[in-house]
């Protein structure tokens, strides 16, 4: 039997840092709540999930879409994949930051199809971003969001 480990994290997120040196005093803790809360949906995922990569403190609104995402495209694995694992990978370049979602199920997912992809779809798309789904029958499927950051 395995037993599932609770971490309690503070899932919304922090305000915004009045100062320079409040930056300096953050620490990139934002990206420490970012990952923590993504350790919470793989722990409570239904199926193996690996986290990876390395943010920086990122405006509210980019923090909550990443989150959403993140959410949303796990759920959606559970639900319709029939998968054995998945991996979230983020990444932070030039003026933008990227979340990927990759599962080994039976693909196929049509974001024309339902209204979770189609919501993620305009929640990126609301800030400038992009949504990407690529899913052929029986190669698993791959959603990135990217959207682009005040640098």
């Amino acid at each position: 039997m395995s037993e599932k480990r609770i971490v309690p994290v503070e899932l919304a997120p922090k305000a915004a840092p009045h100062s320079a040196d409040e930056v300096a005093d953050d620490n990139n803790s934002w990206g420490v709540v970012f990952f923590d809360s993504m350790a919470v949906l793989a722990e409570h995922s239904v199926l193996p999930v690996d986290v990876r990569g390395e943010l920086a403190r990122l405006p509210e609104v980019v923090e909550a879409a990443l989150y959403f995402v993140c959410s949303e495209a796990l759920a959606n694995v559970a639900k319709h994949a029939a998968a054995t694992r998945a991996t979230i990978e983020v990444r932070a370049e030039a003026g933008r930051v990227s979340v990927t979602i990759v599962d080994d199920g039976r693909g196929g997912a049509d974001p024309t199809r339902g209204s979770g992809l189609r919501g993620l779809a305009d929640r990126v798309e609301a800030l400038g971003g992009r949504l990407a789904v690529e899913s052929e029958p029986g190669t698993g499927t791959r959603v990135t969001a990217e959207i682009p950051v005040p640098g």
